[in-house]
């Protein structure tokens, strides 16, 4: 599989999670004489070989401060309770109808797209994308998705690779994440929300990792948030750091957002 950005940098990894980058032609690490070589990394290689491509550096500005208000934290913490709350209790029938409408609305707006789709791993009773996504790259072989992976706490995402065959790995919070396959750079994301408001700003679980990525993404990718309607709030009161989402969709419509 061919990856979008040819100008990639390479990285080797080490026991000690320590990191050489080179851009352009792979150079050695420098290490004493004396050192042996680090043996590859598992969670970083492909195929077992000591290098593999990643994306190019996230971080084009300085981080954006993912603090807020403690009056504001405690008003998030409180609607995401609520709004998870009211997605873990939704009887089965209403469940079964949203999902199959939110199938049948995500499958049209996908279909026309190429490229890199980031979708997620389902947890807490939010919609599985899977089946849909499986079909999107039946549909041609050109396409890729991934699915977000979290490398070190507080920093952006990374994306690897995934299709039905990837093997898998736990990786806390009750998701799973690629254990194997290329780190590419996705062109659309499909973003899982707990509550969204009537702006397009999404509530995620708090932890600011899809904040932070987005902030560091340049280009953006298509921003498509995904939610269940009745976990809709007037306003999260965005702060500098929250990112709209371009387009909305819960099982009774598609809203786009300028």
């Amino acid at each position: 599989m061919a990856l979008l950005y040819p100008n990639l940098i390479d990285i080797r990894p080490c026991a000690r999670d320590e990191f050489f980058f080179t851009i352009g032609p792979r150079l050695p690490a420098f290490r004493p004489a004396n050192q042996p070589p680090d043996p590859p990394n598992p969670a970083y290689c492909k195929n077992d070989t000591p290098w593999t491509r990643v994306h190019p550096p996230l971080t084009t500005q300085p981080p954006i401060p993912m603090t807020m208000d403690e009056n504001l934290s405690a008003r998030r913490a409180a609607w995401r309770r609520d709004m998870l709350a009211r997605r873990e209790t939704m009887p089965a029938a209403t469940r079964a109808a949203a999902d199959a409408a939110l199938e049948t609305q995500i499958t049209a707006l996908i279909a026309p797209l190429n490229g890199v789709l980031c979708f997620t791993w389902p947890i807490k009773s939010e919609f599985d994308a899977r089946p849909l996504i499986t079909r999107w790259l039946a549909d041609d072989p050109g396409r890729s998705a991934v699915l977000p992976v979290v490398l070190q706490r507080h920093t952006p995402l990374k994306f690897r690779a995934w299709t039905p065959a990837t093997r898998m790995r736990g990786a806390g919070f009750g998701t799973s994440v690629p254990d194997e396959g290329e780190w590419l750079l996705p062109t659309t994301l499909l973003i899982p929300l707990v509550g969204y408001d009537r702006a397009g700003y999404r509530l995620g679980y708090g932890g600011g990792y899809y904040d932070r990525t987005l902030a560091t993404l340049n280009p953006q990718p298509y921003k498509i948030g995904i939610a269940y309607a009745d976990c809709v709030l007037d306003s999260i009161e965005p702060q500098e750091h929250d990112i709209r989402m371009d387009i909305l969709i819960t099982e009774r419509g598609v809203t786009k957002y300028d």
